[in-house]
């Protein structure tokens, strides 16, 4: 399976909705979808079920940058955690 992206516009900003999985080769189309969102953007996370150490740097990235990341598995978020702190 690949990496499906649901955007939705609300009121306050932008959800990016990503389904299944999220590898290297991903990060570019979903780069492009944050470039072309309003400035406040929540990734929801609750359909990811297998991620690479480069969707991992990216999610780090995206917090730094004041993305917010919702429904996140407890096993992302751990290696999130674990990245941040290199």
């Amino acid at each position: 399976m690949t990496l499906k992206i649901e955007k939705r516009a609300e009121k306050l900003g932008t959800t990016i909705k990503l389904i299944g999985q999220i590898h290297q080769d991903d990060l570019g189309g979903l780069k492009a979808e944050l470039q072309q969102s309003e400035p406040t953007i929540v990734l929801d996370l609750e359909e990811i079920f297998l991620v690479d150490v480069d969707a991992i740097r990216f999610l780090v990235e995206c917090e730094a940058q004041q993305v917010k990341i919702n429904n996140c598995s407890l096993y992302i978020r751990e290696w999130i955690q674990r990245e941040r702190s290199r």
